[in-house]
């Protein structure tokens, strides 16, 4: 029997949600201290997984081979291009930061690239193609039925939480990752499933209903969340493997993602939309570009007199603010950069015909010439 995921068109609380989720992966990169950067650590990765299991499609009797090109499409294409800028970006700052030359570094960046095990902002895109690509066999093998993906789900997070209490390991490609990051897309999809479709239409079609259950969802998941630290001194970092206490951290991970999406629904604003669609570039340069160029170019002062304040401090949480709508403000400017320029390939986007208008005449002019 063939494997039917309903076809679904592009809704607008995800590209919301989406924002809200990388505006906070900025923020906690900025933040090196406080309450909001362990609130935002609790749910910001878990969230993007949920958010690519609601919009995941598996067409009618689709092949591996034909699912995988679409994944290594838009996931691996657009992880190596940016990573190969990156390297270039980082040799670019060692120059104007007046470091010695390494001949080695290109070479060295380019292997550790190439193994993912954590390297640059884009590791989690390798662990987002590794969650779909398990995600789909679990749909495969469950044939669309909403228990079974569950218990598939079950599964792989039972295999992730063994993996990491015995063998605290980066495995390439992020796998150790995407093994949690399975789970997390079996929600998404179940969320979306066709069973759930009466339910999911009576909550989001009414913003008021969805702003409750949104607030609802994430205060009973920050609940879970602040147990878990002020008990524990503990919080979810993916890129760390720290997921303890398992039955803490995922539960908050769970409840404040659906809390995000229900808000989002309740928002629904334009801007945010589209600011949602820029997640991949602003992931990739924030934390090597424009956070440090804020921090020592730009706002040096600054910087220096809120570093020793506390996280909670207000002064504090005001500048880290400044500081990441720098970097998305900037970063969305290079995202339309890039899909209107020739390289719009990098972001698996067409290239504008206006470019292939102009190879033509070039063209034509060159034989004309001859």
């Amino acid at each position: 029997m063939e494997v039917k995921i309903e076809k679904q068109n592009r809704l607008e609380y995800i590209d919301v949600a989406k924002f809200i989720a990388i505006f906070f992966v900025v923020l906690c990169h900025v933040m090196s201290k406080g309450e909001i950067r362990h609130i935002g650590y609790s749910f910001h990765l878990p969230l993007f997984f949920i958010l690519n299991g609601v919009t995941l499609k598996i067409k009618d009797g689709e092949s591996f081979g034909n699912f995988l090109e679409k994944k290594i499409k838009s996931y691996l294409i657009p992880m190596f291009c940016l990573g190969i800028i990156l390297i270039f970006v980082e040799m670019i700052k060692f120059k104007l930061e007046g470091r010695v030359d390494d001949p080695k570094f290109f070479g060295t960046m380019l292997i550790k690239l190439l193994e993912q095990k954590r390297t640059y902002p884009i590791w989690f895109v390798g662990a987002l193609f590794f969650s779909d690509i398990f995600f789909y066999f679990i749909a495969k093998i469950s044939k669309n039925k909403s228990y079974f993906v569950f218990i598939g789900g079950v599964l792989f997070l039972t295999v992730a939480i063994i993996f990491n209490i015995h063998y605290r390991y980066r495995f390439i490609w992020n796998i150790d990752v995407a093994l949690f990051g399975v789970f997390f897309v079996c929600i998404g999809y179940l969320f979306a499933h066709k069973d759930f479709s009466k339910i999911r239409e009576f909550l989001l079609g009414n913003r008021l209903y969805s702003l409750g259950i949104g607030i609802i969802l994430f205060v009973l998941g920050q609940i879970l969340g602040e147990y878990n630290y002020h008990t524990y001194s503990s919080h979810l970092e993916m890129w760390g493997m720290n997921y303890n206490k398992y039955y803490l951290t995922i539960p908050c991970a769970v409840f404040s993602s659906l809390g995000i999406i229900f808000i989002s629904n309740s928002i629904r604003n334009k801007v945010m939309q589209e600011l949602g669609k820029t997640t991949l570039v602003i992931l990739a340069f924030h934390q090597i570009v424009t956070i440090p160029l804020f921090n020592k170019a730009i706002a040096v002062t600054w910087f220096n007199n809120i570093s020793s304040l506390s996280g909670d401090s207000i002064q504090y949480i005001f500048y880290c603010l400044v500081s990441s709508l720098f970097s998305i403000i900037c970063l969305v400017s290079v995202h339309y950069l890039i899909i209107y320029s020739p390289f719009a390939f990098i972001l698996n986007k067409k290239i504008k015909p206006f470019y292939f208008k102009i190879y033509e005449k070039i063209k034509l002019s060159r034989r004309r010439n001859i």
